[in-house]
């Protein structure tokens, strides 16, 4: 009720006044034809202030936003999300409730959080959403992709790191993208990876072993990193969850993806050297 006062005061109180013209002339001993006449005269008077009112209120919002608006309508025109995004974030914010206002802000912060992240070339993601992402991005890969797998055992052998696998087949073309996969393990893990190395030779993603407990590994070269087309750049934490997934950052700010894919082929080079063996059977 409070919420309906708040929102429709203007229309009520137009009402009030229009039903006080016709008591008030009626009250005088005007007839009450003309009582009516007045009062609804007084009705539409009091509509014609508030649209009046809104109206201005409404321009004074748009010449104050007019940058923004102009922006965002040509948001809408090419994100047709947008549009969706608008229509449920407008039906959320009609419900007068402070824990779900709550939930508005949080959503709304995390939400410009990752905008702002993206508007400077970079993405983070926790490991839940990096599992999903990185099987999708595969999609928008066209010339090479150049990996370094680090600390990633548990989960290569998990049901996501197979699923990555699949992606690849999936959406890797092999007659015009090159894949190329460094691996550095511990010497012990050898035998738990075959089934992922036997795929690997079934994809056709050249693979490489070196094993950080016996090939004197500097510290610089241990990380886990992908990059993409030679432009995103996308770089695991130390940070896993219970299936060996990690927190990750992707960017495509230049210096940083030359500085990883320069690590990449020195150690490329350092990898066909030591010509480690890769267990198939």
């Amino acid at each position: 009720m409070e919420k309906f006062l708040k929102k429709n005061w203007n229309i009520l109180f137009s009402i009030v006044l229009g039903l006080s013209i016709i008591i008030l002339g009626i009250y005088r001993n005007h007839p009450k034809t003309d009582a009516t006449r007045d009062g609804a005269f007084g009705f539409l008077i009091s509509l014609l202030i508030t649209f009046i009112f809104r109206f201005n209120n409404y321009q004074q919002l748009i010449e104050d936003n007019k940058d923004l608006i102009s922006k965002f309508i040509k948001l809408i025109a090419a994100k047709s999300q947008l549009a969706r995004t608008v229509e449920l974030s407008h039906s959320a914010n009609e419900i007068n409730n402070s824990f779900y206002q709550f939930f508005l802000r949080r959503i709304y912060d995390e939400y410009n959080t990752h905008l702002q992240s993206i508007s400077v070339g970079k993405y983070i993601c926790n490991a839940e959403t990096e599992s999903i992402i990185t099987k999708s991005i595969l999609e928008y890969c066209n010339k090479c992709l150049n990996a370094v797998s680090f600390q990633d055992e548990t989960w290569w052998t998990s049901n996501n790191g197979i699923l990555y696998l699949e992606a690849h087949n999936q959406y890797v073309n092999k007659s015009k993208e090159k894949a190329v996969r460094i691996f550095i393990i511990e010497s012990k893990s050898l035998d738990i990876l075959k089934p992922t190395f036997k795929r690997h030779k079934e994809l056709e993603i050249e693979t490489y072993i070196l094993f950080s407990d016996l090939d004197s590994i500097e510290e610089k070269y241990k990380v886990d990193f992908v990059i993409y087309d030679d432009y995103m750049l996308r770089r695991g934490s130390e940070v896993k969850n219970i299936e060996g997934g990690k927190d990750a950052v992707f960017t495509s700010d230049e210096i940083e993806v030359k500085k990883y894919s320069d690590l990449f082929h020195q150690l490329l080079v350092i990898a066909k050297a030591k010509n480690n063996n890769i267990p198939l059977s």
